[in-house]
């Protein structure tokens, strides 16, 4: 149908053809606009990345408050990286759950770490080669506890006892074989058992048992019971300590402070191994980094809320028995350069 005349100039009107342009191209740009309106709608919310997870076994056999502590220290410090802790028969379990990937970090004794990794454990005579270590903690004394009234002066005397060597499969107990080995005793020269500490002081207590060894940091709760009903700290000291400790340098002379214990007026001298904060080779390199940087920041404070970090050495850290984890050296190394 043609365009209506203008009434003065004769000329048809284009008015209501650009109406309808206008219109239409107005209808365009909203449909555009709410199309790409609701594909913003309809778009799926950004998947965001979980968080690091990492596995710690933490220990037992009188060596749970250490592992708490860490699993504690790193849930407060690090509230990004997801904390999962679980509980190790001991050391050589723990070694051997790193080496098999069934843990991400996790203490155990020096002795042991050490061990393992040469290839020199008897449950595990292969190297395990993807140990690593993070950081030195803290020293774990050595108690040798003895029954009330038991004649026994000296490790020399434990020759025909009845004596706990600890749990099977822990740091206590080979420590405790290597300590009888120095004093020219074998498990065939005593009665061995392979107690807890806690089994292992109330059958002292009962008569059905000479003596105990114990290897972590005081006070031991089942080393408090048994001194608080009449037993006694072995001094472990002399000339066959010396030549163990030329044998074995992890091995340490350090003592029990007095007053620790009930009974204990004077300080025990003994010899004491550390305990190394461990890790796999292959966990990742910032999350190794995150975790030693996270442990040394907060160490004042957490030594003084937990007991059993307070003897941790940060100078001392670097000095593992077995090669650092590069996350962990890189932050050694950040360390000095600000001092």
């Amino acid at each position: 149908m043609p365009e209506p005349l203008d009434a003065r100039t004769g000329a048809r009107q284009a008015a209501p053809v650009r109406l309808r342009m206008v219109l239409a191209t107005a209808v365009c740009v909203i449909a555009i606009v709410f199309a790409r309106g609701m594909s913003v709608w309809n778009a799926p919310a950004p998947v965001r990345a979980a968080p690091p997870r990492v596995r710690l076994a933490s220990g037992s056999a009188g060596y749970n408050p250490l592992g708490d502590a860490l699993a504690n220290a790193y849930r407060r410090v690090l509230p990004d990286v997801e904390i999962v802790a679980y509980s190790s028969v001991g050391s050589i379990e723990t070694v051997d759950a790193l080496q098999r990937g069934n843990a991400d970090i996790g203490p155990a004794l020096a002795n042991v770490a050490y061990l393992a990794y040469e290839g020199h454990l008897p449950e595990t005579p292969r190297p395990m080669d993807r140990l690593r270590a993070i950081a030195l903690l803290q020293m774990n004394p050595l108690h040798i506890v003895v029954g009330p009234g038991a004649r026994i002066g000296s490790i020399f005397d434990l020759r025909g006892r009845r004596v706990s060597l600890g749990p099977t499969g822990t740091g206590t107990s080979i420590t405790a074989e290597i300590l009888l080995h120095g004093y020219g005793l074998t498990l065939a020269d005593i009665v061995a058992e392979q107690l807890s500490f806690r089994e292992a002081a109330l059958r002292l207590l009962a008569g059905k048992l000479d003596a105990f060894i114990a290897l972590g940091p005081y006070p031991v709760e089942a080393i408090t019971m048994a001194l608080h009903h009449g037993a006694r700290l072995l001094t472990v000291a002399g000339p066959p300590i010396e030549l163990l400790r030329s044998q074995y340098p992890f091995v340490q002379i350090t003592f029990v402070p007095a007053g620790t214990y009930p009974g204990q007026s004077e300080p025990v001298r003994t010899i004491g191994i550390d305990h190394v904060l461990l890790c796999r080779a292959d966990l990742d390199e910032n999350v190794v980094y995150s975790l030693t940087k996270s442990l040394f920041q907060v160490l004042p404070a957490l030594s003084s809320a937990n007991v059993v970090l307070r003897l941790i050495d940060a100078d001392h850290a670097p000095a593992t028995p077995i090669p650092l984890h590069k996350g962990a050296a890189r932050y050694y190394r950040e360390r000095e350069l600000t001092r």
